[in-house]
């Protein structure tokens, strides 16, 4: 699942992005989409990652991962859980085989203040580059108004618009 990330330190933080196989646009689905959200937040805990910010387009995902681990491969054991769960539940969900995502993942680390708060902004923008929307504000598969409503930039599920983890429980369960 994506190649040996060198110096991941506890506490590193990296914009992290994968795509769906053939860049279909398979991620276009509001119950999906919560699926692949409910997952990011159930697998961040066992594996020691934040999630600081997010954007889910139709054919890729963007995040910023913080590892709060001592393990340096925990990123890629929480994508490729993730992303195996996922690919698992759209399978029978749209009765299809074979692959979903394309293997492994592009990250890049996230060396300082300005390059954190740039990456966040083409995070967030990224739905307006791609004509999705006018206005960052109007796509709702980012974190734009949860990072509004945290100054602070907690992860996702601990604002009062996103999934608690109980809540991501109960996405999982119906989505089985």
């Amino acid at each position: 699942m994506g190649r040996y990330l060198r110096d991941v330190e506890k506490g590193g933080v990296y914009h992290v992005t994968f795509k769906v196989q053939n860049d279909e646009f398979r991620l276009g689905h509001q119950e999906d989409v919560q699926t692949l959200m409910a997952l990011l937040v159930h697998y961040k805990k066992p594996h020691g990652v934040s999630v600081t910010a997010h954007s889910v387009m139709s054919n890729h995902v963007h995040l910023i991962i913080e590892n709060s681990s001592d393990d340096e491969e925990a990123i890629c054991h929480y994508l490729r859980d993730v992303k195996r769960q996922f690919a698992k539940y759209y399978n029978i969900s749209y009765g299809r085989r074979g692959n979903f995502w394309v293997s492994g993942f592009h990250c890049r680390e996230i060396r300082d203040y300005l390059q954190y708060v740039f990456t966040i902004v083409y995070i967030l923008c990224n739905a307006v580059l791609a004509r999705k929307c006018q206005r960052a504000e109007d796509y709702a598969h980012t974190s734009f108004h949860l990072l509004l409503d945290e100054i602070t930039l907690k992860d996702f599920e601990d604002s009062r618009r996103f999934m608690t983890e109980g809540e991501a429980e109960v996405v999982l369960r119906q989505a089985k």
